[in-house]
């Protein structure tokens, strides 16, 4: 098994924490500047080290959180596999009402505004630790650092991509990104998204059915002014008819 740190971190509230606190602090930092996608993971080597950083950007659109998984001179081979283990670990979090919650309309959505119970952050890393044991990933030695490459320089690869691809952009580049394969949805967001459709849907029917009441009502008020203005239209007639017949009468 391979030789890892496992990490919690997260902006919630415009505040920053991470569990444990070390010197990675400034690395989850700025792997937070570079996330891009609702989901990704960011790498960052550091000489013999090599960060995988999965993060997601939560239903408020302000608030990210993540995991993180620290190798020492190793590389995982499989990006797929390892997206799942992420993603098996975020969902355990949202099933035991850990940092992160899911609400009936599919939501994702900070439950704390920091990690302030060690506990719930120590759950997150122990689910991590357990996901990662039980993926039992391959991985590969690290090659020597390259000076070719800029430190600003970003790679950008998918799961889809080769491993030698995938490889060679990920231990070249100081920080790179893996998104993962739009046609693989996690069970979690699949949930997410049925809610969310329900939720939609729902709307529609309601706004359907409004207009239908506002239709129907405004049938309602258009008979009753028409019955009023045929009865008033009769009523014309009928003194018409009697002033005809009054007329009548004193001719003959």
């Amino acid at each position: 098994m391979l030789n890892a740190t496992f990490y919690v971190f997260a902006y919630f509230d415009r505040r920053f924490s991470v569990y444990p606190a070390d010197s990675s602090r400034h690395v989850f930092r700025q792997a937070l500047k570079l996330s891009g996608e609702d989901v990704q993971i960011v790498t960052h080597r550091d000489g013999a080290l090599l960060y995988y950083m999965y993060i997601r950007r939560l239903s408020s659109g302000k608030d990210f959180w993540g995991l993180s998984i620290l190798l020492n001179a190793q590389a995982v081979c499989d990006h797929r596999a390892l997206f799942k283990v992420f993603d098996c670990t975020f969902a355990d979090t949202i099933l035991q009402d850990g940092l992160v919650t899911m609400n009936e309309k599919g939501e994702f959505l900070r439950r704390v505004k920091a990690f302030r119970d060690e506990k719930e952050a120590k759950a997150c890393v122990s689910e991590l630790q357990v996901q990662f044991s039980l993926a039992d990933l391959s991985s590969c030695e690290l090659p020597p650092v390259s000076n070719a490459i800029g430190c600003n320089e970003l790679a950008v690869c998918a799961v889809s991509d080769s491993t030698e691809e995938s490889f060679n952009k990920i231990t070249s580049y100081v920080f790179a990104w893996i998104v993962c394969d739009k046609h693989s949805v996690p069970p979690i967001d699949k949930i997410s998204q049925m809610l969310q459709t329900y939720v939609r849907e729902q709307k529609q029917m309601e706004e359907t059915l409004r207009k239908d009441r506002r239709r129907f009502r405004m049938l309602k008020v258009r008979y009753v002014v028409e019955t009023i203005f045929y009865i008033i239209l009769g009523l014309m007639a009928l003194g018409i008819v009697v002033e005809l017949v009054i007329l009548c009468s004193r001719w003959f």
